[in-house]
């Protein structure tokens, strides 16, 4: 459920975002591993609206992508939730993984246990994603 959570408000979001379809990923850097924030999403800062039913809407409050030198990521998303019958929060969190590789100056992204691929570049002290037509900007904290 978690993934299909993280998966489907990633989809939505960036349908919701105004795409940049022609956004190009500089080469990366040899060294990718560190902790990176998420600033914005397609230029638009946090928090944005990822997902609203009749029901409630999620915000992506935060996002933290982790990096590790053998070839693994974890990124953990904060979203906050508000009720639309009586306008009430609460802080809902998911978390994925998985594993990457370096080719061709990028850095090709697998989701442990899901289909979802995507790559990104780390130039200095940030990190673009690229992902279902959007691009996820993050600094290394």
């Amino acid at each position: 459920m978690r993934r299909f959570r993280w998966l489907a408000s990633l989809a939505l979001l960036t349908a919701c975002q105004s795409s940049s379809s022609d956004f190009q990923l500089g080469p990366t850097d040899a060294n990718v591993a560190g902790q990176f924030t998420l600033v914005s999403i397609n230029s638009n800062p946090l928090p944005v609206s990822a997902l609203v039913t009749t029901a409630e809407s999620w915000d992506l409050a935060s996002d933290t992508l982790s990096i590790t030198a053998d070839g693994k990521w974890a990124e953990t998303t904060v979203y906050v939730v508000t009720q639309a019958s009586d306008g009430s929060t609460s802080t809902r969190s998911t978390g994925v993984n998985g594993t990457y590789t370096i080719a061709d100056q990028k850095i090709n992204f697998m989701q442990t246990g899901g289909t979802a691929t995507f790559t990104g570049s780390v130039r200095g002290s940030s990190l673009t994603l690229l992902y279902n037509g959007g691009h996820f900007f993050y600094v290394r904290t």
